[in-house]
């Protein structure tokens, strides 16, 4: 995809399904633009602030990039340590929501209300008072994880459409170094 006076489009991950429409959704670098082709660093000051009837903060936009940060494994109940996040958050009945804990990476797409989740064991050690340094790289059609450079091998869920369709966040009460939080690539204009 291209346009006069901004930089082409393109993107050799881009599935096409018979007989199915897909949204697509991208947004183009202006050539002159100061900003081309370079990415910008955001931190906490990049969340929307908090409002009293959503159960998560959000990230102001959900552009493609990297979103790294520190969190800590919390108990609740009785269930294991674990620490949650959301990406592609379009609604409470359209997300998909990682959690970790000591031992597995899971993660539960929401679609309309129907939810399928698969976990990977990962063999990552937190620090002290299990705190993970965490990545998430979030394209128009991957999500990967990763933690001081090692790969958590989990793929995207299946079914999952563009997710740049909504916005990357935590849960209100999750506990995120949020001074630890940078946002790397380029968001919309």
């Amino acid at each position: 995809m291209s346009a006069p006076g901004y930089q082409p489009f393109t993107d050799n991950a881009f599935d096409v399904e018979p007989g199915r429409g897909k949204a697509f959704n991208s947004t183009l670098v202006a050539v002159n633009s100061p900003h081309a082709d370079r990415p910008v660093v955001i931190g906490k000051e990049g969340f929307d602030a908090p409002s009293p009837q959503a159960s998560y903060t959000f990230f102001s936009q959900q552009p493609p990039g990297s979103y790294s940060f520190r969190i800590r494994l919390r108990r609740s109940g009785i269930i294991n340590k674990r620490a949650k996040w959301v990406v592609n958050y379009v609604d409470n009945r359209n997300y998909i929501e990682y959690e970790i804990d000591e031992k597995n990476v899971k993660d539960t797409l929401h679609q309309n209300g129907k939810d399928q989740s698969k976990s990977v064991l990962h063999r990552l050690s937190g620090s002290a008072g299990d705190v993970y340094d965490l990545a998430v790289l979030v394209s128009a059609n991957e999500i990967t994880l990763s933690s001081a450079g090692q790969k958590i091998d989990i793929a995207s869920p299946e079914g999952a459409e563009n997710l740049l369709a909504g916005k990357f966040g935590f849960p209100k009460d999750e506990n995120v170094d949020m001074d630890t939080f940078r946002f790397t690539g380029t968001p919309s204009r």
